[in-house]
């Protein structure tokens, strides 16, 4: 897939990638409620090593829990 001429992949295929090089590693996702809508956080863990990544999303859009847990997700990765 390409974003602003770019080459990107999907999150679905490098977590794919991911579990099959790392099939041990934890993916753990959490969120908060805020004033204006939530936060998304994900932690991958492997070998002592951690990554993070976060997302902010409104209420109100079809999805957009799932939507702003996949961004944490791939932010993470």
């Amino acid at each position: 897939m390409n974003i602003s001429g770019n080459k990107y992949a999907k999150v679905v295929d490098r977590l794919k990638e991911f579990r099959n090089d790392r099939p041990k590693a934890k993916i753990t996702t959490s969120y908060e409620i805020i004033e204006r809508g939530f936060v998304f956080f994900a932690r991958l863990e492997d070998n002592g090593v951690a990554t993070t990544g976060h997302s902010f999303g409104t209420f109100g859009k079809p999805k957009s829990l799932e939507k702003a847990e996949t961004i944490a997700v791939g932010r993470a990765l």
